[in-house]
């Protein structure tokens, strides 16, 4: 075997193929992580632990150092990684890499068994022989660029990736005012009761000092849970030439919302416009404050979900795949807490586990309509894993 380095689609396609494994395909953080020392790789950057830490998982580069969820995730990546190659029936003509301590990926090319043994051979080339390593080249392209290319779209994204309708895609933040804190001094004040301009307006009625002590600001706030999901979305949508018009919940409008496909990832709790969405196009589901309510189903019995806004490492997670009275798409992953958004993205943007949920729950193109609850546990909120708690499709009216 020639050992040479493999080109960079060649890497590419060897990191598409891990990611849609078995091994990987159910956990999002080891994917985003993967990809993310892929791109490092490709662009020659040298990684380090803190640079890990503050680029990928957004640490504050001004922060005292001491967390561990670099050296955890990426010993579960190596983990996800020995998995997959201990289990694949048909060895792989590359091998991905992570030493032990370090956190830079290599290429290490395979060589099988009978081939160490095979004795060396005298013989003599014929034409056919010297055209053989540039068949197989070909061949080899070819195969690439199938891996690389999607093959059909999915039939729960469709309706987005197939319409000339912009996409929409909604970051959940939270709304905030300048001015005097609860400690007496000044910056940024986040009110939960408190989640748009008529809100804040509504305060000052109520209480008339706050008028000369704080004011409106532009200045929003919003998790790390932003930049995975707007990443795996847009890497998603990027694979069939589709773009995504990125903006913040708090800027939405309900002519906006109407008239435009539209995905929604963040918090259901305080988000009333997305909510209100939610509710009017599902006939099973209701959010309502931390409860997800489930009722009036012919074969399911009544159920309530309640989240836990103090426990961390578990997430209740509603995905919903609707659409509005207007005719356009709508897609929503809501959570309270960052994992379970960042979960249920990566699962619903990766193509192996899109066909098997669709298959599984008897979701086609005509009919892609969904509510499902999920459960995402992590530590740290990172290493996650994903239970499907309840799935019911339910038709265009």
């Amino acid at each position: 075997m020639d050992h040479l380095t493999p080109s960079s689609s060649e890497k590419t396609a060897i990191v598409q193929q891990l990611i849609g494994s078995e091994s990987l395909k159910n956990a999002p953080t080891s994917i985003a992580l993967l990809r993310y020392l892929l791109e490092a790789h490709l662009e020659g950057r040298h990684l380090k632990e803190g640079i890990i830490d503050v680029e990928f998982f957004g640490a504050n580069p001004t922060a005292q150092k001491g967390t561990s969820r670099v050296r955890v995730n990426m010993y579960n990546l190596r983990k996800k990684l020995d998995r997959y190659y201990e289990t694949t029936e048909t060895p792989d003509s590359w091998r991905l890499i992570i030493d032990k301590g370090q956190y830079d990926i290599r290429f290490v090319a395979h060589i099988h068994p009978e081939e160490e043994a095979a004795p060396p051979r005298s013989y003599q080339v014929s034409q056919a022989q010297l055209l053989a390593p540039y068949l197989f080249l070909g061949i080899a392209l070819c195969g690439i660029g199938w891996l690389l290319w999607p093959k059909t779209q999915p039939a729960i994204w469709q309706d987005f990736l197939a319409s000339d309708q912009e996409t929409h895609l909604y970051i959940g933040d939270a709304f905030g005012y300048q001015g005097q804190t609860i400690s007496g001094g000044n910056g940024w004040t986040r009110d939960f009761d408190v989640n748009s301009l008529d809100d804040y307006y509504a305060l000052l009625e109520e209480n008339p000092t706050l008028k000369s002590q704080t004011k409106p600001t532009h200045f929003y706030y919003s998790t790390r849970m932003a930049e995975h999901a707007a990443y795996d979305l847009g890497r998603f949508f990027q694979q069939w030439d589709r773009g995504l018009n990125i903006q913040y919940s708090t800027n939405a409008s309900f002519s906006q919302l109407a008239a435009h496909h539209v995905i929604y990832v963040g918090r259901f709790f305080h988000q009333r416009d997305f909510v209100y969405l939610f509710n009017e196009a599902n006939p099973y589901f209701q959010i309502q404050d931390r409860e997800i309510q489930f009722s009036h189903h012919p074969q399911w019995p009544d159920t309530v979900f309640r989240v836990m806004a103090g426990t961390l490492d578990t997430d209740y997670t509603v995905v919903s795949r609707v659409q509005n009275a207007q005719g356009a798409a709508q897609f929503f992953f809501f959570s309270n807490h960052d994992i379970g958004v960042m979960a249920t993205v990566g699962y619903f943007t990766q193509t192996d586990s899109l066909e098997a949920f669709a298959e599984r729950h008897g979701l086609t193109r005509t009919e892609p309509q969904f509510t499902a609850v999920f459960k995402a546990t992590g530590k740290e909120r990172v290493d996650l894993k994903l239970e499907v708690v309840r799935v019911v499709g339910h038709a265009n009216d």
